[in-house]
């Protein structure tokens, strides 16, 4: 494979109050918050789909060496802030993956490749209106 460089995504959440309410029962009780794992959740499922696009944008076709934190922020605001970072990298042999993935990776590179297109041909005719 070949290393194109790093991407990153992040998502900051606000709790609300029926969350901060909500999660004083359960961290009284010793459960399981469901909507804070909800909103990480959510946070996590964010990340993915931007360090996904920014990678086929750098023509990669997969992330390795995926790292996520998580922190709470702004005080009492009640804040939770995710962020996902991994290296993009090109994979030249795709025989190593199975045919799911493989084919997945072939539609998304289609795509991205006419949508480059479409941009480049977009940018063409403004170029020429102006």
């Amino acid at each position: 494979y070949k290393v194109l460089g790093l991407v990153t995504g992040q998502s900051t959440t606000g709790t609300g109050l029926f969350t901060e309410v909500g999660a004083s029962w359960t961290d009284f009780f010793g459960m399981q918050s469901q909507a804070y794992n909800k909103k990480i959740a959510n946070g996590e499922e964010l990340c993915l789909l931007q360090i996904r696009s920014k990678a086929v944008r750098a023509g990669g076709n997969a992330v390795i060496a995926v790292d996520i934190d998580y922190s709470e922020m702004g005080g009492e605001k009640g804040m939770i802030m995710v962020c996902m970072s991994g290296t993009v990298v090109k994979l030249n042999n795709l025989e190593v993956l199975d045919q799911y993935k493989v084919e997945s990776i072939k539609k998304i590179s289609f795509l991205a490749d006419k949508l480059h297109a479409s941009n480049n041909k977009y940018a063409e005719i403004l170029e020429k209106l102006n």
